[in-house]
């Protein structure tokens, strides 16, 4: 009977664990976060979702170009929260090193920030790259996440995320990757 519901309790452990996203692995987080009510938001085209907690600030964006989302958790002050932006972009994207060398030379060039590091990955089973800069933005220190993902020939997606601040960077990342990775296309 012990032994019954020793391997009972081991498989609901097994089932209930997820397994962590390519980008969760990348940053070490833990595979959940706990938010408090998420509501889905399509964008204008109905081209993809987001699942953002009920209480955030969001705006929504298009044009022939693009549609957007963007949103934030505008209780909170800015030091303690991110944004989170999300488009589809009409263009083709060529993701290879002279696509990296000039996205790490406008963010050092154009938005005064450092590359930390980037990477071609995939994220969900696009092929992308993703860049995590640093810098200073006014007074607060500066990261920025982005990420790059072809969605097809005529379409790719641009997801980022703007933390600032010095406090938590680290678990807003990782909250964001969370929410992130809850976009449905």
């Amino acid at each position: 009977m012990k032994a019954f519901l020793g391997l009972l309790l081991f498989s609901v452990l097994l089932i209930s664990c997820k397994e962590q996203t390519l980008l969760e692995k990348e940053f070490n987080c833990k595979s959940s976060y706990a938010f408090d009510k998420l509501e889905k938001v399509d964008d204008i085209n109905k081209k993809f979702s987001l699942k953002v907690p009920e209480k955030w600030a969001t705006k929504l964006f298009y044009n022939e170009y693009e549609t957007n989302i963007m949103s934030a958790d505008s209780l909170k002050s800015f030091s303690n929260t991110y944004i989170l932006d999300v488009s589809v972009i009409l263009g083709d994207l060529e993701l290879n090193n002279n696509f990296s060398a000039k996205v790490i030379q406008e963010l050092k060039d154009i938005e005064q920030l450092e590359n930390l590091k980037f990477k071609f990955d995939k994220f969900k089973d696009l092929p992308s790259v993703w860049f995590l800069s640093k810098g200073k933005k006014g007074k607060y220190t500066y990261h920025y996440f982005q990420l790059f993902a072809k969605k097809n020939a005529t379409e790719y997606f641009e997801i980022s995320t703007k933390i600032y601040g010095d406090e938590l960077i680290d678990e807003r990342l990782c909250e964001s990757i969370a929410l992130i990775d809850k976009i449905e296309f």
